[in-house]
């Protein structure tokens, strides 16, 4: 809850009924729950935490249960005041590999966590609605083919602006791979969270203009959940430094 993102930005994300990724991050912690062996409440945490089985005993008075549905910021608050859970959600992994000795994978890989594959490279769950947006915009990027000049726009995102030519065509080489993967997994066209009929198009095909304004909400919605290319490279995230607004 560091970063401070510029009235623009704000005011641009409100444009587009963007919720608060802080928000949405707390959204996706775990629901405590009352020990029915001594009441005590207790706190699951992601499945890479150094906590002993991934789970934090608190003691409080506090209905937490209640607290993170009536206020989930009140809630995300409290958790910062219990210094074992501020630091298991301040030290989180971008992307969650197990493979020992792989590369970092170049693009966002398919939300989720596979314990039973030890290859399977993901982004860590609690960045899923990150995933989500960005795949929304692809999803506009490619009505294109569908609807031409008719298709929904892709706004010029603020704070995105000089991206090189260079870097665009890299970002849809990798962007590429997703659509690619999420539209024929195991060899079968699926859905996924693009369309079974984006099997086979090439977002290089898009007018130039579109493939640039598809890069730079790429960064947006990095930027928007505290991802910069600092932390990309050092593979390191903390829930509390994702830009804190409504």
């Amino acid at each position: 809850m560091t970063v401070a993102l510029s009235p623009q930005v704000l005011e641009f994300s409100r444009q587009l009924g963007l919720p608060s990724p802080y928000l949405v991050c707390l959204n996706y912690l775990p629901v405590p729950y009352r020990s029915s062996a001594d009441g005590g409440w207790r706190v699951p945490l992601p499945p890479n935490r150094r906590l002993s089985q991934g789970i934090a005993v608190v003691s409080t008075e506090v209905d937490l249960a209640r607290l993170r549905s009536d206020d989930p910021r009140a809630y995300g608050e409290f958790l910062r005041s219990v210094p074992e859970l501020e630091a298991a959600l301040g030290d989180m992994p971008v992307w969650l590999n197990r493979g020992p000795g792989e590369a970092i994978p170049a693009a966002g890989q398919v939300p989720g966590w596979r314990p039973d594959d030890p290859g399977y490279a993901v982004f860590h769950p609690l960045l899923e609605g990150m995933c989500r947006e960005w795949a929304r915009w692809v999803t506009i990027a490619l009505a294109w083919f569908w609807a031409g000049e008719a298709a929904p726009e892709i706004p010029v995102f603020p704070g995105t602006e000089g991206l090189s030519d260079d870097r665009v065509r890299e970002i849809m080489v990798a962007a590429q791979r997703e659509v690619d993967r999420e539209t024929n997994r195991r060899g079968q066209v699926v859905g996924g969270p693009f369309g079974s009929r984006d099997y086979g198009l090439r977002l290089t095909d898009l007018p130039w203009e579109r493939q640039r304004r598809l890069a730079e909400a790429r960064r947006f919605v990095l930027y928007r959940y505290g991802i910069t290319a600092g932390v990309w490279r050092a593979n390191r995230w903390s829930l509390w430094e994702v830009p804190d607004h409504e």
